[in-house]
């Protein structure tokens, strides 16, 4: 992220949707560009080896915020899961179930173990 821009860390799992009923993801990125125009809303799961659980996951908060200004219209919609590890075993129903993910909710969807790092604001402080 250029030096310029702004990003932003919302906790949603506890923080933003509290009912424990609700599948949600981990957090909510926005990335705003220099002048503080929507650039790209990025939701993250964190999760131990259950790649199709985290997927639910997102897709349900995808849908609870569907109608919610504070997470529309953003040009560019990554949603991520981040395992510990993921099984060498995982089968090719996940990669037709990415190609439907970015049909249905128009979000880019990956998966990966290694570690790496952004750094954004949260919206408590």
């Amino acid at each position: 992220m250029p030096n310029n821009w702004y990003g932003e860390k919302i906790h949603i799992d506890g923080d933003v949707i509290t009912e424990q009923t609700t599948k949600k993801c981990d957090y909510a990125f926005k990335v705003l560009d220099e002048v503080k125009t929507r650039y790209a809303l990025i939701y993250v799961e964190l999760k131990g080896d259950d790649l199709a659980q985290a997927i639910s996951q997102l897709e349900d908060t995808i849908k609870y915020f569907k109608d919610n200004t504070h997470y529309m219209g953003f040009p560019k919609l990554y949603a991520r899961v981040v395992c510990s590890k993921i099984s060498p075993f995982t089968n090719s129903n996940l990669q037709v179930r990415k190609k439907t993910f970015k049909e249905k909710y128009k979000f880019d969807l990956a998966w990966q173990s290694r570690e790496g790092s952004l750094t954004f604001t949260s919206n408590k402080d």
